[in-house]
C-alpha cells in the first residue's frame, strides 16, 4: 500500500513539473536559444541582432518587444545577457567601432589621404548604408541617454585625434582646427552616399582633403627656403607631393 502511494505521489509531483515548464514562454524563431554553457553563442546572436535593428530602423525606434521577437526568445533571456536597454546601446556602439590605423613609417600626408582613399571604398560597397552609427546615435539620444551619447562622441573624437597626432609631424601652425576640419569632412563622406545624385563623383572628400593638406605643405616649404624667387617652384614640388600621395592611394590594390 505504501508503494502505491509513493507512485501516486510521484506521478503527481511529475505531472505538476510538466505543467510548469508548459506554462514557460517557448524560445522559438529564427535563433533558437542554445543551452547555457553556450552563454557566448546566445550573447553573439543578441548582439548581431540589436546591430541590425538599431542601425536600420533606429535605436529609439526599437524597442524590447521588437528585439525579443525578432529572436524569438524570452525577455528573461535578453536581460540575463543585458540588463537595460542602455547596455545593449552601448554594446551596440561598442561592435560598430573599428580602430584606426597603428602607428607607420609612412609620411602623415599618405596615412590621412589613404584613410579617406579606405573612406571612399568602404562607404560604396556598402550596399544598405544609413549613415554614421555615432552621428545617427547623437542625433537620436537625449540627455536620458548620456553615457552613450559620450561614447558615441568618445569613438568620434578619436578619429579627430588620430588626425591631429598625424599633422603635428607635418610642422603644422594649427594641427588642431585642422584636424576638426578633416573630421568635419568625414562627417560629410558618412552623409553623403544617401544623398549623392546619379553620375555625381564620390571623390570630392578627398579632393578637398588634398587642398586642407596642401596648405601645411606650402608652409613647411616656404620656411626651409630664405629665397623667395624658390618659393614658386617648392610650391609646385608641395603640390605634385600631395596629388601624387592622392593618385597612389586612389589605384585599385592600395
Amino acid at each position: 500500500m505504501q508503494n502505491t502511494e509513493k507512485r501516486l505521489i510521484a506521478r503527481r509531483l511529475s505531472i505538476k513539473l510538466a505543467l510548469i515548464a508548459l506554462q514557460q514562454p517557448k524560445e522559438t524563431g529564427p535563433y533558437p536559444m542554445a543551452p547555457k554553457q553556450d552563454e557566448e553563442i546566445t550573447r553573439a546572436k543578441i548582439l548581431e541582432t540589436i546591430d541590425r535593428l538599431f542601425y536600420r530602423q533606429g535605436i529609439r525606434a526599437v524597442g524590447v518587444d521588437t528585439i525579443v521577437a525578432e529572436l524569438g526568445i524570452s525577455k528573461k533571456t535578453l536581460y540575463r545577457n543585458f540588463r537595460s536597454k542602455s547596455e545593449m546601446i552601448e554594446a551596440y556602439l561598442r561592435g560598430r567601432f573599428r580602430p584606426l590605423p597603428e602607428d607607420s613609417d609612412k609620411p602623415p600626408a599618405e596615412q590621412i589621404l589613404s584613410n579617406f582613399a579606405w573612406l571612399e571604398r568602404s562607404l560604396t560597397s556598402k550596399k544598405e548604408y544609413r549613415g554614421c552609427a555615432y552621428l545617427n546615435a547623437l542625433a537620436e539620444l537625449g540627455d536620458d541617454e548620456r553615457e552613450s551619447r559620450d561614447l558615441a562622441a568618445h569613438f568620434k573624437e578619436s578619429r579627430r585625434l588620430w588626425f591631429r597626432d598625424l599633422l603635428s609631424k607635418l610642422d603644422v601652425d594649427d594641427p588642431d582646427t585642422l584636424a576638426t576640419q578633416l573630421s568635419l569632412l568625414v562627417d560629410g563622406a558618412y552623409s553623403g552616399p544617401a544623398s549623392k545624385v546619379e553620375g555625381e563623383p564620390h571623390c570630392v572628400e578627398m579632393e578637398y582633403c588634398c587642398s586642407l593638406l596642401r596648405s601645411p605643405l606650402h608652409l613647411r616649404c616656404e620656411r626651409e627656403k630664405a629665397e623667395p624667387a624658390d618659393h614658386d617652384r617648392e610650391r609646385q614640388q608641395c603640390n605634385q607631393e600631395v596629388e601624387a600621395i592622392a593618385e597612389h592611394t586612389l589605384t585599385p590594390g592600395n
